[in-house]
């Protein structure tokens, strides 16, 4: 006879998902602290974490995040930006990842 798993396993699961969240993006979001690496590493694992227990970081933290090469983009150093009519077009230097926002981004991101 085979026993059912119980869904106790599930919650501890997600709970340590959300809590490594937070804990990724408190590092991405402290430049002052931990150094460019280490933040990249931060950025692909928490695009690893939402994939995979769908626990994603709040839209700002994930907005700063290039999809291609999972690095963090700081406007002015691995990133350009530039306003054409009313949008916001991102660049990333390193793999010239292309990422659009439309005029009513400031209300994505909220």
């Amino acid at each position: 006879m085979v026993r059912k798993r119980s869904g106790r396993r599930n919650e501890n699961r997600k709970d340590k998902a959300i809590t490594s969240v937070v804990q990724l993006s408190n590092i991405i979001n402290s430049p002052k602290v931990f150094r460019n690496r280490i933040r990249d590493v931060a950025a692909r694992d928490l695009l690893k974490l939402g994939k995979k227990h769908g626990t994603r970081g709040n839209s700002e933290t994930n907005s700063n995040i290039c999809r291609m090469c999972k690095s963090i983009l700081i406007p002015g150093k691995n990133m350009k930006i530039r306003i054409r009519d009313k949008s916001i077009i991102s660049t990333c230097n390193r793999c010239a990842n292309i990422k659009k926002r439309g005029p009513m981004f400031h209300q994505e991101l909220k």
